[in-house]
């Protein structure tokens, strides 16, 4: 699974296998495995990718 975060400066991809994305406020958190890895505080837009076999 991957997670690709927009930002003004460019863009971020996360990779794992129990990867989530979640607004707190204005802020976007990314969470794997029950932890935060990456907080944003200015994004414009995130995407799940789900990998297919």
């Amino acid at each position: 699974m991957k997670i690709t975060v927009e930002t003004p400066t460019g863009n971020h991809l996360f990779e794992g296998k129990n990867l989530e994305a979640k607004p707190a406020g204005q802020a976007l958190k990314i969470i794997d495995n029950g932890k935060t890895i990456a907080s944003f505080k200015q994004w414009t837009n995130w995407r799940l990718e789900q990998e297919t076999k």
